[in-house]
């Protein structure tokens, strides 16, 4: 057992014959035994959030520190009457409250929201001040507990020998800056914000920091008791120290860390890591038209595979599921006859073969024209590595533009002045440059289709597209993405569906369009995530690359 950790009184100071550290300590055994499943106390971790994928999540646990009334970090309620900060956020004896139950910085709605005054601060022995960052943790205890609903709830704390993976994906939440340090213009958002982070390993984050550093290489910069965290474009800047970082385990959200202190927005760059989070290739665009794509550009592109032999394309959405077109499927519906290779650049080409578990066809795919689009689940999940990535999907809410310059990508293209649909095998991943054409005008140039008792032949799940370079998608390019780049990152906004003649009568290709069937994937992927232009609930990117170091919850235990 430690000496007695420190205190600092935030108004009248709680009284009892412990000591502090027996108090911290039988808080956290406390914490550690879970709360009790009934109506009055609910389970940690278990946020209410909404099935529609377009109202933006609240995090329950989510608390604004404030200093008269005015913001000054982060926290995460942890127990009816204890809330867990950064101790650097605290600043002498000054009489600190917190705000529970909002998503804004500063809210309305005073029904919802709940204030209360903090009434006692215990910071962690081991933190010197703001220049040493060991030890950066806080406990505040609240002058009354909090009254539970679907808005104010606790996160679970981790158990003692849980330890964060590599990799794992963690979310961090807070009222970050929307504008760079150090800018005149900058100032905290007023809807709290979440990002998507990965784990890093410490080493690696070690080496980086050291790299900016004036302290001596042989002093470790990232200690035993950090985390590191990135998510390659969109950390939440200063403002958000004491955040939590919240990680969802077997269906419980658990604090694994607090925001200690970033380099986000001080545009750091780092080109030789690679683990990064969707729609981010490794080599930069070229327009250039017909060209064979260079290797790693496109990371989510794979080929399909019906008994050994190239049917399709499709692109990786997630870690265990393939997205592509559901008239791939129509020869066969039993998944052991499929197979997917990801990380190829050309066909055919060695690569290991991925078995299947199970194929989703749309349900209303009849006609072999609408709702063409399918998922494939994996047996194993899929390893990230440079070559192999995930491409965003959008919102619902995400509409592009006509006129948006986009690309298509595959192994199958025609170009009207040569006769063979592909190149003589082996041949490479290649790329086009389409455009996205107005609807109308598609079904116009579509109008000798038209049946008799079906007045619209393009339906709203669908995109057009042309290239003005008279190349496009053809049959073995079935199931490709079509991606367009917004804010820095490749979203797939439609799937190639079907084309007449392979655009020898210069008409539009079809697509699916993937925004249509958000919830239909929601469904099926229950832990997946889309992103849209103006999605409140994800940061701007303001670095190309950002790390976050936090400190680890997991070590607290052995005080």
């Amino acid at each position: 057992m430690a000496a007695a950790l420190p205190r600092r009184s935030a108004g009248p100071a709680a009284s009892g014959p412990w000591s502090l550290s027996r108090r911290l300590l039988l808080l956290l055994l406390l914490l550690h035994s879970g709360y009790k499943e009934n109506t009055s106390t609910p389970v940690c971790g278990k946020p209410w959030w909404s099935g529609d994928l377009d109202v933006i999540r609240h995090w329950p646990w989510e608390v604004s520190l404030r200093l008269e009334n005015e913001h000054v970090c982060g926290g995460a309620l942890i127990d009816l009457d204890w809330v867990v900060t950064a101790a650097h956020c605290i600043q002498g004896t000054k009489e600190y409250s917190v705000i529970l139950g909002t998503n804004k910085l500063k809210p309305a709605d005073s029904l919802r929201v709940t204030m209360i005054p903090v009434k006692d601060i215990i910071m962690h022995p081991k933190f010197w001040g703001r220049t040493f960052i060991m030890g950066d943790v806080a406990l505040l205890q609240l002058h009354r507990p909090v009254a539970l609903s679907k808005y104010v709830q606790p996160i679970c704390l981790p158990e003692p020998s849980y330890n964060l993976k590599v990799g794992t994906q963690c979310w961090v939440t807070g009222w970050g800056q929307a504008k760079q340090r150090f800018s005149v213009n900058s100032t905290l958002t007023p809807e709290l914000q979440e990002a998507e982070v990965f784990i890093m390993d410490n080493k690696r984050c070690d080496q980086i920091y050291r790299k900016k550093s004036f302290i001596p290489h042989i002093v470790p910069l990232v200690l035993g008791d950090m985390i590191c965290a990135t998510n390659y474009g969109e950390n939440l800047c200063s403002g958000d120290s004491g955040g939590p970082l919240a990680c969802e385990v077997e269906g419980r959200w658990i604090l694994a860390g607090v925001l200690s202190w970033e380099k986000a927005c001080a545009k750091a760059e780092n080109p030789e890591s690679w683990f990064q989070t969707c729609g981010h290739t490794n080599i930069a665009c070229k327009m250039v038209k017909g060209k064979l794509v260079e290797v790693g550009k496109w990371p989510w592109q794979v080929s399909i595979l019906l008994l050994g032999v190239y049917i399709c394309s499709g692109s990786i959405i997630h870690h265990q599921w393939i997205l592509t077109a559901a008239h791939c499927l129509q020869r066969s519906k039993d998944p052991k006859m499929y197979s997917v290779m990801v990380g190829v650049q050309r066909l055919p080409e060695n690569s290991t073969q991925l078995l299947l578990t199970r194929i989703v066809i749309h349900e209303d795919f009849h006609n072999l024209i609408s709702q063409d689009i399918a998922l494939l689940k994996l047996r194993a999940p899929i390893s990230w590595s440079p070559l192999i990535q995930p491409v965003c999907l959008p919102s619902s809410r995400f509409e592009p533009s006509i006129g948006t310059l986009c690309w298509v990508i595959g192994w199958g293209y025609k170009n009207p002045q040569v006769s063979s649909v592909t190149p003589k095998s082996p041949y490479s991943l290649q790329e086009v440059a389409v455009k996205i054409i107005n609807s109308e005008i598609c079904r116009q140039q579509y109008q000798f289709l038209f049946l008799k008792d079906q007045k619209q032949f393009i339906g709203n799940d669908m995109l057009c597209v042309s290239s003005e370079w008279g190349m496009d998608s053809c049959q073995d390019n079935s199931g490709s993405s079509l991606v367009c780049q917004v804010n820095n990152s490749w979203i797939q906004i439609g799937v190639v569906s079907w084309s007449l003649s392979c655009n020898r009568h210069r008409l539009p290709s079809i697509y699916t369009s993937t925004s249509q069937f958000t919830h239909w994937i929601k469904r099926q992927i229950s832990d997946m995530r889309f992103i849209s232009r103006g999605d409140p609930a994800f940061l701007s990117p303001v670095a190309r690359t950002g790390y976050i170091l936090l400190v680890s919850l997991g070590s607290l235990w052995l005080l």
